[in-house]
C-alpha cells in the first residue's frame, strides 16, 4: 500500500467515525465496511455518541473478543454476538 492509499484510508476511517458520532451511522454497519477492517473493535464502538472506552470494552468482554481485536479479524459467530449485544443494549 503506497502513501495516497493510506491517506485515503485514514480519511475514509475518520468519516466513519464522525459519522458515528453523529448518528448517522451504527456500529453494526461499519463491521461490514472494508476500511473498517483495520480498525479495533473498541475504537470502533467508542465512536459512537455517548460510549467510553469501558463502556465499549465491557461489550467486547461480554461478546467473548478480545478487547483489541481488529475488526477484519472477528468471526461471523463474533460479529453476531456484538451485534445482538449492541442491539440489546439500544433496546434498554
Amino acid at each position: 500500500m503506497n502513501v495516497d492509499e493510506m491517506n485515503e484510508l485514514r480519511l475514509r476511517r475518520s468519516a466513519i467515525r464522525q459519522a458515528l458520532a453523529a448518528g448517522e451511522m451504527t456500529a453494526e454497519e461499519c463491521l461490514g465496511e472494508g476500511c473498517c477492517g483495520s480498525m479495533m473493535l473498541v475504537r470502533l464502538l467508542e465512536a459512537q455518541r455517548g460510549w467510553g472506552s469501558r463502556e465499549a470494552e465491557r461489550l467486547v468482554r461480554r461478546c467473548g473478543v478480545g478487547p483489541y481485536r481488529l475488526v477484519r479479524e472477528l468471526t461471523a459467530r463474533q460479529r453476531s454476538a456484538v451485534s445482538a449485544a449492541l442491539d440489546e443494549r439500544r433496546a434498554a
